[in-house]
C-alpha cells in the first residue's frame, strides 16, 4: 500500500469512493457532490492535507484535512474526511492514513512560523 498526494487523476475515484459511503451524503460538512467543494479540495493551496492510500489496483481510501491558521487556542487541523473501501476495512488503511496526515501536518507547520498545529480534530 502506498500512501500519497491526491492528484486530479484520482478524482474520479475519490467521487466514486465518495458515493459508495452513504454515511457521509447524511452527515459530511464537505458535500463532495458539490463541484464547488470538490474543486476548492483538488486546489493547489496550503489550507488543505489530501492523501489517498492506494495499491497497485485501486484507490483503497482517502483522508482530507482542512488547514485554518488561528490562534493557539482554536483548532487548526479538522478531518473532513477519511474514506476506506468497504472491501478494505480492519486492514489498517485508515491508521496508515491518519499517521501520514499528522506528519504531512507536523512538516508543514516546521515550515510555518505560526504556533504549533494542534494535531486532527475531527468533525
Amino acid at each position: 500500500m502506498e500512501i500519497r498526494e491526491v492528484t486530479r487523476a484520482d478524482m474520479q475515484k475519490i467521487l466514486e469512493l465518495y458515493l459508495a459511503t452513504p454515511e457521509l451524503q447524511t452527515n459530511a460538512g464537505v458535500d463532495f457532490r458539490d463541484p464547488d467543494e470538490l474543486e476548492y479540495a483538488f486546489a493547489d493551496h496550503d489550507k488543505k492535507v489530501f492523501l489517498v492510500a492506494a495499491d497497485k489496483k485501486d484507490l483503497l481510501g482517502f483522508v482530507y484535512v482542512k488547514i485554518k491558521h488561528r490562534t493557539d487556542a482554536e483548532e487548526k487541523a479538522r478531518i473532513i474526511h477519511l474514506v476506506v473501501s468497504k472491501e478494505k476495512r480492519g486492514k489498517g488503511v485508515a491508521p496508515a492514513l491518519l499517521k501520514a496526515a499528522e506528519v504531512k501536518i507536523r512538516d508543514l507547520d516546521k515550515a510555518d512560523d505560526s504556533a504549533e498545529i494542534p494535531v486532527l480534530y475531527c468533525c
